[in-house]
């Protein structure tokens, strides 16, 4: 402790620090991957004073700095997921009062963290599939917890525009078990009212007509039969219910690696299903797809678009040649429908 501080005092360690020196040329996945490492060895009985300090600033520093879309454990990221529905309730189209919600390709990092804030803000039941299994299921438990801790303290942080109380949020807390979430045990969750599925999305199970929202982020560019896993939505949701898509349709070989292009695997003739994971279908195909399988397409929202000139045309294989250039620069969007 520094000389100059009061006893009990919390001091920031200093990163630009000499004893900081030897660090300075590890990757930050380098420096995370030795921290949890030696916080496996640390023996937490003697982790007191000042290391303990230090480790709690520092989860709190994590927790605010990093609240981004990008970290699936935050509490941004399930804010945008619930937004997602935003226009259908804005519109009165969507009720979430005893509503049922579904979530394709939840993932297995955080599979029922926005579910979670659709069923505290209203939901009847709320299910997600995915075909792995959550990688760490105590993290992902805890990752319940502080969801739900921060609607209960304030509703709007979560799902903002609704007018929800606190009071309504406990109501609805019932059932689950917020001591045992923290804990990192899945049976503090109301397992009749938020379940995870490890199942294929054309294959959901659940009954016909029962849904009254499904979405999917990042999901429906990765299935090897998009029509299969459509159909399936068509016959799970009711009559007037209502989905919302975010889809990336660019080579996901091209992330973190700048020398692929954006749209390399168009260059590619068709084979197999799915190319780097991948079915390779262009943004506006989505759109006749629902319309085929009994949806009405609201809006086509395109949030990333890439030039494609005449060269880059030119250089792609069969059937993407024959599109026109302005459905190949889409890259991503959302898509909303209503089931007709």
């Amino acid at each position: 402790m520094d000389a100059s501080l009061p006893a009990g005092a919390l001091r920031r360690l200093d990163a630009t620090a000499p004893s900081a020196a030897p660090l300075a040329a590890a990757s930050t996945h380098e420096l995370i991957a030795a921290l949890r490492q030696r916080l496996g060895a640390v023996d937490r009985g003697a982790a007191t004073g000042d290391l303990a300090d230090q480790l709690g600033l520092l989860s709190m520093d994590l927790e605010v700095e990093f609240d981004t879309f990008a970290n699936r454990f935050s509490r941004r990221h399930a804010h945008e997921l619930f937004a997602m529905a935003g226009r259908f309730l804005r519109s009165g189209q969507l009720d979430l009062r005893g509503a049922v919600v579904a979530e394709l390709g939840c993932g297995s990092l955080n599979p029922l963290g926005a579910l979670l804030v659709f069923l505290l803000a209203g939901a009847r039941q709320a299910h997600g599939f995915d075909l792995d299994p959550p990688q760490d299921e105590r993290a992902a438990t805890r990752a319940l917890a502080r969801l739900a801790t921060y609607m209960l303290a304030e509703p709007a942080l979560l799902a903002p525009g609704l007018g929800l109380s606190r009071d309504d949020v406990a109501r609805r807390f019932q059932g689950f078990d917020l001591i045992r979430l923290w804990l990192g045990d899945p049976g503090g969750i109301d397992a009749q009212r938020l379940q995870l599925h490890r199942r294929a999305a054309e294959t959901t199970g659940l009954a016909t007509a029962s849904v009254d929202l499904a979405y999917s982020v990042s999901f429906l560019e990765h299935v090897a039969d998009p029509a299969a896993t459509i159909a399936e939505l068509a016959r799970i949701t009711r009559p007037g219910g209502c989905g919302v898509h975010a889809i990336d349709v660019s080579d996901h070989h091209a992330y973190g690696d700048a020398k692929h292009h954006p749209l390399d695997f168009l260059r590619q003739a068709p084979g197999p299903a799915l190319v780097h994971g991948s079915n390779r279908l262009r943004l506006p195909q989505f759109v006749p797809l629902f319309e085929q399988h009994g949806f009405t397409v609201d809006e086509l929202e395109v949030h990333q678009r890439i030039p494609v000139d005449e060269a880059l045309h030119a250089s792609f294989a069969e059937p993407f040649r024959a599109l026109p250039r302005s459905d190949l620069e889409a890259l991503g969007g959302m898509l909303f429908v209503r089931r007709r």
